[in-house]
């Protein structure tokens, strides 16, 4: 369903996490996202906007915490061309446990796909509240992409890395959380 002044060649942005006054997505690279709520999954209410990175990734911080149970969003490009509204989100209690959406242990998993060509996706999953940096390294171990610094709520997290621009071969990826240090392999294939 199109919405007035929506142009269908755009994608919407894919909200992946909304917690603790945090929504987290990701959209095209440096489109501007706008933020809604509502009651339903037809979300009415604007919030904020916040441009999406250089990985395509953003992360909002909302004003105050949400009371309408949906989130949604739009993503407008530098044409000025909108998306619809994306998939709507609906907020849950955070609670932990089995089936609870959170990790009970730091986890960082493997990237997906693998072998890729260029984009792939890092997941991470943090049980509590924490400091997080994750970088990309060559095989010489110099730091190539740093896709997260900051802190993040706890839960799943996933980034994008776009390794547009680099060449074919083995690269790896650090996540440090609190005391949690974990490296994994990814493989560029041209």
């Amino acid at each position: 369903m199109l919405y007035p002044g929506v142009n269908d060649g755009i994608t919407p942005p894919t909200i992946l996490s909304v917690s603790a006054g945090t929504v987290s997505g990701t959209a095209g690279k440096g489109q501007m996202v706008e933020i809604f709520v509502g009651d339903s999954s037809e979300c009415a209410s604007y919030v904020g906007t916040i441009t999406a990175g250089t990985t395509g990734n953003f992360s909002f911080p909302l004003p105050t915490p949400i009371a309408l149970p949906f989130v949604s969003a739009t993503a407008t490009d530098t044409a000025g061309n909108t998306s619809e509204l994306s998939r709507s989100f609906r907020l849950t209690d955070v609670s932990r446990g089995p089936g609870s959406g959170l990790p009970a242990d730091f986890t960082l998993f493997q990237n997906y796909p693998n072998p890729f060509n260029p984009m792939t996706t890092i997941r991470y999953g943090l049980p509590h509240r924490s400091e997080v940096t994750l970088t990309v390294f060559n095989v010489l171990g110099e730091g190539i992409s740093e896709l997260v610094e900051g802190v993040q709520e706890a839960g799943y997290h996933e980034v994008k890395f776009d390794a547009s621009g680099l060449s074919s071969g083995v690269y790896f990826y650090r996540i440090r959380a609190g005391n949690f240090v974990q490296t994994r392999k990814l493989l560029l294939l041209r």
